[in-house]
């Protein structure tokens, strides 16, 4: 990994990590309720990802017409279980403490994508794939341990 991608991935968690601090401590939703607050930046965000895809991305509609009809349905798909995410995390998150089930919910999060990968699409899981696997598991261990 180079040292910008480094750097990107340092400034994207710090963003995600204040994100789920702001909406959790109620920063924000002291003055909106937490419903009109999620559609105002699910508005926000939908009108950035326009703006992209038309003035920055120009290409981007053009590409859409060179993808096989038979893709669709994965691309649909996709986009269901991306929204059915969004929605669900974010009602966690406003119901609950789930902002600390974060350090447990990433790393078995890639166990699973190892785990699905191996069942559906056959991969091979290397020795260092279960090591790290075994390493998640002990970390998730060690940070929920009370």
């Amino acid at each position: 990994m180079n040292q910008v991608n480094l750097m990107l991935l340092i400034i994207f968690l710090a963003f995600t990590s204040s994100n789920i601090m702001l909406i959790q401590k109620n920063y924000i939703l002291d003055s909106i309720d937490k419903n009109d607050f999620f559609c105002l930046r699910s508005t926000l965000f939908f009108l950035f990802v326009i703006f992209y895809a038309t003035f920055i991305k120009t290409d981007t509609f053009n590409n859409l017409q060179k993808i096989d009809k038979s893709k669709w349905k994965f691309i649909l798909l996709d986009l269901v279980l991306s929204i059915t995410n969004v929605f669900l995390w974010y009602y966690l998150l406003i119901q609950s403490d789930a902002h600390k089930l974060t350090g447990t919910f990433n790393p078995l999060k890639i166990i699973m994508i190892t785990l699905l990968s191996y069942y559906f699409y056959k991969t091979s899981v290397t020795k260092e794939q279960i090591a790290g696997i075994v390493l998640v598991i002990l970390g998730v261990l060690l940070i929920n341990r009370k």
